[in-house]
């Protein structure tokens, strides 16, 4: 679930790869899941998103850690 959505999010904000996700993406996408989804729910996909952002930074997939 976590991922779909934000992979739809990516794809609608013209990010095609892990490399090209910035901070506003993140930022951006809390927004969206913020205006649809209860703060529990909203927490639940920012911790997912957060370590496959960590994940992806300490295998050298981007290059800052977000």
């Amino acid at each position: 679930f976590q991922f779909c959505g934000i992979k739809y999010f990516l794809n609608r904000s013209s990010v095609d790869t892990i490399r090209e996700i910035t901070l506003d993406n993140v930022f951006s996408f809390l927004g969206e899941l913020s205006k649809r989804y209860e703060k529990a729910t909203v927490c639940s996909n920012m911790r997912t998103v957060r370590l496959f952002l960590k994940y992806c930074y300490e295998n050298g997939l981007i290059q800052a850690e977000l």
